[in-house]
């Protein structure tokens, strides 16, 4: 009897990070490009996971295509604030809601065109801010005027969305804490709860101050560079340790973390690469796709792709195995802080080991 064309799609597929397993900055690692090349020609999925960000998808996959030397569509790339996609219309209904997005370029308008392609409809930005209000951080500062939307009154943020490193974080800071401590999400106020020991969290955050949401928490990444530089992790850190000051040691700034390694974002990964099984083999959605049974993320990061990949419980059932590379933040000297189901030296042994252990 022969076989159908579903049965010929591999029930496997991976999970890629990028800086420190694909590539260094904009160096290729080792055995990169002809690794990809064998997966594709392989009819294996996979996509690219990473908590960089600051771009849209298609931008990045734009400029993946030329680094790495293979073709990458937009659907297979998930940045670290892609799953902010889903605040637009799921449970936090986010679309109509004035929300303040903060990181890239110099006005954040990068930051600004991602959010408003995902959905969101009342997007504002710190330039946005520090328009309206320049004394608002009376030092100087990087913003300028241009290409600013207006404020309209009694406006009431719903919501903080940082997308990457800020390249001006003393206003953005300033802005950030504002607002966390602000009555209903108002500029230039302060709730009178802050600091009421009856309430829950010492009164902080119980005013209907926006919810702030992060894209991903690295520490640091590597780069060209011989030694690593300071990641999203570095900003949330410096915020953390400004919002204790303000708040004291108790109160907690209940930050919503995405990224790796949120189980939200290994969901959203999990969807994705589901989503590109089906593209890649042609299938219409009312035809057969085998079950996903085995996801094999592979990256340098400890704290991010192993540690989120081991907690990682998908609802359809697949399992997720990780693999820990030398290539980037952990270079086989470290301690091992999180067991991953296998180390190797680079992508390439990355690959031969799951295709050894993926059960087909």
């Amino acid at each position: 009897m022969a076989l159908s064309a579903s049965s010929l799609i591999p029930s496997f597929g991976f999970a890629l990070d990028i800086d420190g397993t694909l590539l260094r900055g904009s160096r290729l690692l080792p055995d990169t490009t002809s690794t990809l090349l064998k997966l594709q020609q392989d009819n294996i999925p996979f996509i690219l996971l990473t908590n960089s960000g600051g771009e849209l998808e298609v931008s990045k996959a734009e400029k993946l295509c030329e680094l790495l030397g293979v073709s990458v569509s937009p659907n297979q790339v998930v940045l670290g604030h892609t799953p902010f996609a889903a605040l637009v219309n799921g449970h936090e209904k986010l679309r109509n809601e004035p929300v303040l997005v903060v990181g890239g370029g110099l006005n954040g308008e990068g930051p600004r065109t991602i959010a408003q392609s995902y959905g969101f409809e009342n997007v504002f930005t710190p330039a946005d801010v520090l328009a309206a209000y320049p004394a608002i951080w009376p030092n100087s500062h990087s913003y300028t005027a241009t290409g600013v939307r207006q404020l309209p009154e009694s406006l009431k943020f719903r919501a903080i969305l940082v997308f990457n490193n800020p390249l001006d974080w003393g206003p953005a800071l300033q802005i950030i804490i504002e607002l966390l401590l602000s009555k209903d999400g108002q500029l230039g106020t302060q709730s009178p709860k802050n600091g009421d020991s009856e309430l829950p969290n010492s009164g902080y955050l119980q005013d209907h101050q926006p919810k702030l949401y992060f894209s991903g928490c690295d520490l640091s990444w590597n780069s060209e560079y011989p030694v690593p530089r300071i990641g999203l992790g570095s900003f949330r850190a410096a915020l953390e340790g400004i919002w204790k000051a303000f708040a004291g040691h108790d109160a907690e700034l209940n930050a919503v973390e995405l990224g790796k390694p949120s189980p939200t974002t290994f969901a959203f990964a999990e969807t994705a690469l589901e989503t590109w099984r089906r593209e890649m083999h042609l299938l219409e959605k009312d035809q057969e796709l085998p079950p996903l049974k085995k996801v094999f993320m592979v990256g340098d990061s400890l704290a991010t792709d192993i540690r989120g990949a081991n907690a990682f419980l998908s609802a359809q059932g697949t399992t997720w195995d990780s693999i820990l590379v030398k290539t980037g933040i952990w270079d086989g000297k470290g301690k091992i802080l999180y067991i991953p189901t296998a180390v190797v030296e680079g992508i390439k042994e990355a690959v031969e080991y799951a295709r050894k252990h993926c059960g087909e």
